[in-house]
Protein backbone atom coordinates (compact mmCIF):
# COMPACT_ATOMS: atom_id res chain seq x y z
CA UNK A 1 0.00 0.00 0.00
CA UNK A 2 2.74 2.45 1.07
CA UNK A 3 6.42 1.64 0.97
CA UNK A 4 9.52 3.77 1.54
CA UNK A 5 12.74 2.13 0.36
CA UNK A 6 16.08 3.63 1.45
CA UNK A 7 14.72 7.17 1.22
CA UNK A 8 17.12 10.05 1.74
CA UNK A 9 16.28 13.74 1.40
CA UNK A 10 18.67 16.66 1.81
CA UNK A 11 17.70 20.32 1.71
CA UNK A 12 20.01 23.15 0.59
CA UNK A 13 22.87 20.67 0.14
CA UNK A 14 23.54 20.63 3.87
CA UNK A 15 20.59 19.52 6.04
CA UNK A 16 19.68 15.88 5.61
CA UNK A 17 16.06 15.63 6.70
CA UNK A 18 15.72 11.88 6.01
CA UNK A 19 18.50 9.31 6.19
CA UNK A 20 17.99 5.91 4.56
CA UNK A 21 14.34 5.55 5.65
CA UNK A 22 12.67 2.21 4.92
CA UNK A 23 9.29 0.94 6.13
CA UNK A 24 5.97 -0.37 4.83
CA UNK A 25 2.41 0.46 5.87
CA UNK A 26 -0.09 -2.31 5.47
CA UNK A 27 -3.76 -1.95 4.61
CA UNK A 28 -5.78 -0.86 7.66
CA UNK A 29 -2.79 -0.23 9.96
CA UNK A 30 -2.71 2.51 12.61
CA UNK A 31 0.86 3.76 13.00
CA UNK A 32 2.31 6.53 15.14
CA UNK A 33 5.29 8.44 13.75
CA UNK A 34 7.03 10.01 16.74
CA UNK A 35 10.10 12.10 17.40
CA UNK A 36 11.08 15.66 18.37
CA UNK A 37 10.62 18.67 16.11
CA UNK A 38 12.99 18.45 13.16
CA UNK A 39 13.29 14.67 13.32
CA UNK A 40 11.72 14.18 9.89
CA UNK A 41 8.08 13.35 10.64
CA UNK A 42 6.52 15.99 8.39
CA UNK A 43 9.06 15.32 5.65
CA UNK A 44 8.00 11.67 5.54
CA UNK A 45 4.36 12.70 5.18
CA UNK A 46 5.29 15.10 2.37
CA UNK A 47 7.14 12.35 0.52
CA UNK A 48 4.06 10.12 0.76
CA UNK A 49 1.97 12.98 -0.69
CA UNK A 50 4.68 13.42 -3.36
CA UNK A 51 4.90 17.07 -2.32
CA UNK A 52 8.62 16.47 -2.21
CA UNK A 53 10.59 13.73 -3.93
CA UNK A 54 13.54 11.86 -2.40
CA UNK A 55 17.10 12.47 -3.54
CA UNK A 56 17.78 8.77 -3.12
CA UNK A 57 15.52 5.77 -2.70
CA UNK A 58 11.90 5.18 -3.69
CA UNK A 59 8.44 6.00 -2.35
CA UNK A 60 5.57 3.81 -3.57
CA UNK A 61 1.98 4.82 -2.81
CA UNK A 62 -1.17 3.22 -4.25
CA UNK A 63 0.51 2.22 -7.49
CA UNK A 64 2.44 5.48 -7.94
CA UNK A 65 6.24 5.66 -7.62
CA UNK A 66 8.35 8.70 -6.80
CA UNK A 67 10.78 7.67 -9.52
CA UNK A 68 8.29 8.01 -12.35
CA UNK A 69 5.22 9.97 -11.22
CA UNK A 70 4.24 12.77 -13.58
CA UNK A 71 3.04 16.17 -12.38
CA UNK A 72 -0.43 15.56 -13.84
CA UNK A 73 -0.76 12.38 -11.73
CA UNK A 74 -0.01 14.00 -8.36
CA UNK A 75 -3.61 15.29 -7.90
CA UNK A 76 -4.88 11.77 -8.71
CA UNK A 77 -2.65 10.35 -5.98
CA UNK A 78 -3.70 12.96 -3.43
CA UNK A 79 -7.38 12.21 -3.98
CA UNK A 80 -6.61 8.75 -2.63
CA UNK A 81 -5.18 10.28 0.57
CA UNK A 82 -6.82 12.15 3.43
CA UNK A 83 -4.56 14.76 5.04
CA UNK A 84 -5.06 16.44 8.43
CA UNK A 85 -2.86 19.32 9.59
CA UNK A 86 -2.05 20.82 12.98
CA UNK A 87 -3.37 24.24 11.93
CA UNK A 88 -6.55 22.80 10.37
CA UNK A 89 -6.28 24.75 7.06
CA UNK A 90 -10.02 25.38 6.90
CA UNK A 91 -11.14 28.09 4.48
CA UNK A 92 -12.21 30.96 6.78
CA UNK A 93 -14.90 32.35 4.46
CA UNK A 94 -16.71 29.00 4.11
CA UNK A 95 -18.94 27.19 6.58
CA UNK A 96 -18.07 23.79 7.97
CA UNK A 97 -20.31 22.14 5.38
CA UNK A 98 -18.85 24.24 2.54
CA UNK A 99 -15.30 23.35 3.60
CA UNK A 100 -16.09 19.65 3.42
CA UNK A 101 -18.11 19.91 0.21
CA UNK A 102 -15.34 21.92 -1.48
CA UNK A 103 -13.04 18.89 -1.33
CA UNK A 104 -15.55 17.08 -3.57
CA UNK A 105 -16.40 20.05 -5.77
CA UNK A 106 -12.82 20.36 -7.01
CA UNK A 107 -12.98 16.75 -8.22
CA UNK A 108 -16.09 17.46 -10.31
CA UNK A 109 -18.38 15.23 -8.21
CA UNK A 110 -22.13 15.51 -8.90
CA UNK A 111 -24.04 17.89 -6.61
CA UNK A 112 -26.30 15.16 -5.23
CA UNK A 113 -23.28 13.05 -4.33
CA UNK A 114 -21.54 16.04 -2.75
CA UNK A 115 -24.37 16.66 -0.29
CA UNK A 116 -24.77 13.00 0.65
CA UNK A 117 -21.05 12.38 1.16
CA UNK A 118 -20.43 15.67 2.98
CA UNK A 119 -23.21 15.02 5.48
CA UNK A 120 -22.04 11.43 6.00
CA UNK A 121 -18.50 12.67 6.78
CA UNK A 122 -19.81 15.32 9.18
CA UNK A 123 -21.99 12.77 10.93
CA UNK A 124 -19.01 10.45 11.33
CA UNK A 125 -17.05 13.06 13.28
CA UNK A 126 -20.06 14.42 15.18
CA UNK A 127 -20.12 17.82 13.48
CA UNK A 128 -23.36 17.79 11.45
CA UNK A 129 -24.99 20.14 13.98
CA UNK A 130 -22.25 22.71 13.32
CA UNK A 131 -22.44 22.53 9.53
CA UNK A 132 -23.60 26.15 9.14
CA UNK A 133 -20.89 27.53 11.45
CA UNK A 134 -17.74 29.30 10.25
CA UNK A 135 -14.30 28.21 11.49
CA UNK A 136 -13.90 31.26 13.75
CA UNK A 137 -17.03 30.18 15.63
CA UNK A 138 -15.56 26.79 16.54
CA UNK A 139 -13.19 25.55 19.23
CA UNK A 140 -9.86 24.05 18.22
CA UNK A 141 -11.24 20.54 18.64
CA UNK A 142 -14.30 21.36 16.53
CA UNK A 143 -12.12 22.84 13.80
CA UNK A 144 -9.99 19.70 13.75
CA UNK A 145 -13.06 17.46 13.60
CA UNK A 146 -14.27 19.51 10.64
CA UNK A 147 -10.87 19.07 8.99
CA UNK A 148 -11.08 15.31 9.56
CA UNK A 149 -14.50 15.26 7.88
CA UNK A 150 -13.00 17.09 4.90
CA UNK A 151 -10.17 14.55 4.75
CA UNK A 152 -12.64 11.65 4.87
CA UNK A 153 -15.09 12.85 2.25
CA UNK A 154 -13.19 11.38 -0.72
CA UNK A 155 -13.08 7.90 0.91
CA UNK A 156 -9.26 7.78 1.20
CA UNK A 157 -7.48 4.50 1.87
CA UNK A 158 -5.25 6.26 4.42
CA UNK A 159 -5.36 9.34 6.65
CA UNK A 160 -2.08 11.22 7.07
CA UNK A 161 -2.30 13.25 10.27
CA UNK A 162 0.46 15.78 10.98
CA UNK A 163 0.34 16.69 14.69
CA UNK A 164 -3.49 16.70 14.61
CA UNK A 165 -3.80 17.39 18.36
CA UNK A 166 -1.14 20.10 18.51
CA UNK A 167 -3.68 22.96 18.76
CA UNK A 168 -6.34 21.08 20.72
CA UNK A 169 -6.95 20.98 24.49
CA UNK A 170 -6.62 17.66 26.41
CA UNK A 171 -10.33 16.83 26.24
CA UNK A 172 -10.37 17.60 22.53
CA UNK A 173 -7.25 15.50 22.03
CA UNK A 174 -8.93 12.41 23.45
CA UNK A 175 -11.94 13.04 21.24
CA UNK A 176 -9.79 13.40 18.12
CA UNK A 177 -7.91 10.19 18.91
CA UNK A 178 -11.17 8.31 19.43
CA UNK A 179 -12.47 9.54 16.07
CA UNK A 180 -9.27 8.37 14.36
CA UNK A 181 -9.57 4.98 16.08
CA UNK A 182 -13.17 4.64 14.90
CA UNK A 183 -12.17 5.53 11.34
CA UNK A 184 -9.35 3.00 11.48
CA UNK A 185 -11.70 0.32 12.80
CA UNK A 186 -13.74 0.70 9.61
CA UNK A 187 -10.68 -0.14 7.49
CA UNK A 188 -8.97 3.18 6.77
CA UNK A 189 -5.26 3.18 7.57
CA UNK A 190 -3.92 6.00 9.77
CA UNK A 191 -0.38 7.39 9.91
CA UNK A 192 -0.20 9.98 12.67
CA UNK A 193 2.85 12.14 13.31
CA UNK A 194 3.09 13.38 16.89
CA UNK A 195 5.58 14.39 19.55
CA UNK A 196 3.18 13.47 22.38
CA UNK A 197 4.93 10.38 23.75
CA UNK A 198 2.62 10.03 26.75
CA UNK A 199 -0.38 9.80 24.45
CA UNK A 200 1.30 7.15 22.31
CA UNK A 201 2.20 5.04 25.36
CA UNK A 202 -1.49 4.54 26.09
CA UNK A 203 -2.25 3.19 22.62
CA UNK A 204 -1.75 -0.37 21.35
CA UNK A 205 -0.58 0.62 17.88
CA UNK A 206 2.70 0.34 15.99
CA UNK A 207 5.24 3.10 16.69
CA UNK A 208 7.98 4.32 14.34
CA UNK A 209 10.38 6.62 16.16
CA UNK A 210 12.65 9.10 14.39
CA UNK A 211 15.72 10.95 15.54
CA UNK A 212 17.70 13.34 13.34
CA UNK A 213 16.04 11.97 10.21
CA UNK A 214 16.68 8.29 10.91
CA UNK A 215 14.46 5.50 12.24
CA UNK A 216 15.72 4.45 15.66
CA UNK A 217 12.78 2.20 16.56
CA UNK A 218 9.97 0.39 14.76
CA UNK A 219 7.91 -1.24 17.47
CA UNK A 220 4.83 -3.30 16.62
CA UNK A 221 1.46 -2.71 18.22
CA UNK A 222 0.21 -5.21 20.76
CA UNK A 223 -1.94 -7.03 18.22
CA UNK A 224 1.12 -7.53 16.01
CA UNK A 225 3.06 -9.34 18.72
CA UNK A 226 0.63 -12.23 18.40
CA UNK A 227 0.76 -12.27 14.62
CA UNK A 228 4.48 -11.61 14.35
CA UNK A 229 3.89 -9.15 11.49
CA UNK A 230 6.77 -6.89 12.51
CA UNK A 231 9.94 -7.08 14.49
CA UNK A 232 11.21 -4.52 16.91
CA UNK A 233 14.48 -2.82 16.09
CA UNK A 234 16.08 -0.82 18.83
Amino acid sequence: MIELVHVTKTFQNSWTALKDISFELEKGEFVFLIGPSGSGKSTILKTIMMEILPDEGLVKVAGFGSDCIKARDVPKLRRKLGVIFQDFKLLPDKTVYENVAFALEVTGAPEKSIHKKSMAALNEVGMSHKRHSFPYQLSGGEQQKSAIARALVNDPFILLADEPTGNVDPAGTLEIIQILKNINAKGTAVLMATHEHELVKKMPHRVIELEAGAIIRDMPGKSHYRRGSHTENE
